[in-house]
This record gives structure tokens, C-alpha cells and sequence, in this order.
């Protein structure tokens, strides 16, 4: 089963507001460290819930390129590279 863009965002999103305790919805230009205030950590929690939400498995992949994701819409694009 492929996951669209936007169930990928919906996933983000549910995996964000538990991370951070947060109400916010997630758009894709939102910056992960200047909007969101994600740091790495929070960021590697974010992947595995993620992973969780969606049983499927791609922290390994994903996690080795999370230096170079800036916004909601890199990090959906880097998950869809590996699904």
C-alpha cells in the first residue's frame, strides 16, 4: 500500500503534536528548526513514532539524511523516497 503525501503529512503532523505536546497543524513550508523548533532529537522521537503510526519500517535510511531536511515538505519527500 502506498501512502500519499498527504497521509505522510497527516502522520507527520500526529507524530509532531505528540513530540511537542502541541495542537499546531503542520504545513509543508514550515521550517523544522524555525517554526517547529524541532532540535535532532526531537527529530529522530518524530521518525520513530512515525514509523510506529505507519508500520512500516525506514529510520535507518531516513535518519542517516535528516542533516539536509529543512521543511515539512523535504522531510515528507525524504520518507516517500524510502516507502
Amino acid at each position: 500500500m502506498d501512502l500519499s503525501t498527504e497521509e505522510l503529512l497527516a502522520g507527520l503532523g500526529r507524530s509532531y503534536r505528540r513530540v511537542k505536546s502541541s495542537q499546531r497543524e503542520l504545513r509543508p513550508s514550515d521550517r523544522l528548526v524555525d517554526d517547529l523548533d524541532l532540535d535532532s532529537l526531537d527529530a529522530i522521537e518524530l521518525l520513530l513514532i512515525l514509523e510506529e503510526d505507519l508500520d512500516r519500517r525506514f529510520f535507518d535510511e531516513v535518519s542517516q539524511q535528516l542533516r539536509d531536511v529543512v521543511t515539512v515538505e523535504d522531510f515528507v519527500a525524504l520518507i516517500r523516497g524510502f516507502l
